[in-house]
């Protein structure tokens, strides 16, 4: 694989590839432009010929035209090296995908492409499809907003559409796996029947999925595609192909509910917006936000039940390292509801967005009684469980006072609830070490009580991405690496830790209740791929600081030392 990425790399010139993009002026050696990637002023954005790598001083970030490529398109690695390998006439050795299987991805694409081309057409074509358009319209929707998304309608008939697609060549199985027929004793029927659709685009904008609503009184309102090999609706988020330019330019993402959200919303204007389409906001969907904004502004109903239904996706974006803020609507409104009547509405609640923090702090006084002390300790464990998750210590000591005066209690008080504020300080890392040890108290509380995930965590974990409170149980632990772990063998082997081990199981708990063991593996992966990222992203910080250095003292020498390391380090963050 290296191999070919120096071959893409020696056909296509960083100059001549960035050029396209971003108008790049020689200075010296070198050209130098306005960063892309974040608005300046002055020029810090450097690219080398010689070298074949570009560099921005103003936001640090740095590579070479793969990760040029991934940054500006939203790309990810494989998807990068795809496209360039096309554009240099590189072939990929794709030895570890079967023809097989990779013709059969190239069916399921095409197969999701026709039905998009098919619903349509027979929305613009039928009487019935009319219907459709109609209903489309009344609800304030736009012929060019409808034509944007590719809006359509699925026929009435049981196997309209998959009748079709057999005539055009392919074969029931295709169709089943595509998401967009069944097979019942032999007979093929379409999945879709005399629904209005909307289709699922992947960042590239390829079709890969539908989402299906009713527009009459039939159940259920809403159906999706199965799962396939193309397509896994915690890995998309509606609109996102379409909104992906705005969100870099404006600098922050707006997350709504529906389908119907997203398409109000740039029927009006507010092109910066996605949606989790009902579904619970995932790790994935975050990784793909993550490609073009760290900021993200979260629209819901303000009552109880819109709290909770997106309290998981915004503890997961804190956890992160996210900049999260709220965006409050009146009771039992959707942001399709609001911009139907009043455009500007919309807007101005945007604007007013309350960090995710401020907007948990006053949630949390209308519900707990902060008079009473049950009260106080209540709404405490309530706000203090988000503010341990901020990745800025100055900005997490700040609500830990305004809390304490608001509960007329000291803020050491709250501080020795969340632990070892103090020590936040004084850490280097890309995440504060108080919302680092909550993964890392996770990740080995909930794998010590659930052992039969330790070899894996122990396979995928290193000593270095762990802080050094947890290094020395990390060690320990390995030795149970061909031996069958327990508690009490533990306890027998390593007694001066026996309390530290319990008190990590005590704490995961505390977190999580009595969950499932599926449940806890899915924690544990989730809590070691962000501990990877995290330790991943301290490093590449570490690099650039080290790079900046060794260019100010001219040390040619080290910085291309340096250099290497880091891109070998940014080829690596796409991998586990």
């Amino acid at each position: 694989m290296e191999d070919v990425l120096q071959e893409i790399k020696n056909r296509i010139d960083i100059v001549d590839f960035v050029s396209g993009y971003i108008t790049v002026k020689k200075a010296g050696r070198n050209f130098k432009a306005n960063c892309p990637f974040h608005q300046e002023k002055t020029p810090s954005f450097m690219v080398s010929p010689e070298k074949q790598i570009w560099h921005c001083f103003g936001c640090n970030s740095g590579g070479d035209v793969i990760t040029f490529l991934m940054q500006i398109e939203g790309l990810s690695f494989s998807e990068a090296i795809e496209a360039l390998a096309g554009r240099a006439n590189v072939v990929l050795n794709k030895d570890k995908i079967s023809p097989e299987k990779k013709g059969r991805k190239t069916n399921l694409y095409k197969i999701n492409e026709l039905a998009c081309q098919i619903f349509e057409k027979l929305m613009y074509e039928t009487t019935w499809g009319k219907e459709a358009l109609s209903y489309y319209e009344k609800r304030g929707l736009t012929k060019a907003t409808i034509k944007r998304f590719r809006l359509g309608v699925s026929p009435s008939g049981s196997n309209f559409l998959s009748g079709l697609l057999v005539k055009k060549g392919y074969t029931s199985e295709a169709l089943k796996e595509a998401g967009i027929a069944k097979i019942d004793s032999g007979r093929v029927t379409d999945i879709f029947k005399n629904r209005l659709m909307f289709p699922i685009l992947d960042i590239s904008g390829k079709v890969i999925g539908f989402t299906a609503r009713v527009f009459d009184k039939q159940l259920p309102k809403y159906i999706n595609s199965a799962q396939s090999p193309i397509y896994n609706k915690s890995n998309v988020l509606y609109g996102l192909f379409e909104a992906k330019n705005s969100i870099r330019e404006k600098g922050f993402a707006v997350v709504v509910e529906g389908n119907m959200d997203v398409l109000a919303c740039f029927n009006g204007g507010i092109e910066n917006v996605v949606a989790s389409s009902g579904t619970a906001f995932t790790e994935s969907q975050l990784n793909l936000l993550n490609r073009f904004t760290q900021n993200l502004k979260f629209a819901f109903d303000s009552d109880d039940a819109g709290v909770i239904a997106t309290e998981r996706g915004v503890e997961m974006a804190l956890v992160h390292g996210f900049d999260v803020d709220i965006i409050s609507l009146p009771f039992g409104k959707d942001p399709a509801d609001i911009l139907k009547k009043d455009k500007e509405a919309f807007s101005k609640a945007i604007e007013n967005s309350q960090s995710a923090i401020k907007f948990y702090e006053e949630f949390g006084q209308k519900k707990y009684d902060i008079k009473s002390a049950r009260g106080k300790k209540e709404y405490a464990k309530f706000i203090l469980k988000k503010v341990t998750l901020l990745r800025d210590p100055v900005e997490k000591s700040h609500w830990v006072k305004e809390i304490a005066k608001n509960l007329d209690v000291d803020a050491s008080t709250l501080k020795s609830m969340i632990g070892k504020e103090s020590a936040v300080t004084g850490e280097k890392s890309t995440m504060p070490i108080v919302g680092r040890n909550l993964i890392e108290e996770n990740l080995l509380g909930l794998t010590l009580k659930h052992p039969k995930f330790l070899s894996f965590v122990l396979n995928n974990l290193r000593e270095d991405d762990l802080t050094a409170d947890y290094q020395e149980i990390f060690l320990s632990l390995l030795t149970f690496k061909k031996k069958k772990f327990t508690v009490k063998s533990y306890a027998v082997e390593f007694p001066e830790k026996k309390d530290k081990i319990n008190s990590l199981i005590l704490q995961s708990e505390y977190n999580y209740g009595e969950i499932t063991e599926e449940k806890a593996g899915d924690e544990i992966l989730f809590s070691l791929k962000r501990l990877k990222d995290l330790s991943k992203k301290q490093k590449t910080t570490e690099l650039v600081a080290a790079i900046k250095d060794a260019e100010e003292k001219d040390d040619k020498k080290l910085k291309k030392e340096l250099l290497k390391e880091y891109n070998k380090l940014l080829i690596s963050q796409k991998t586990f």
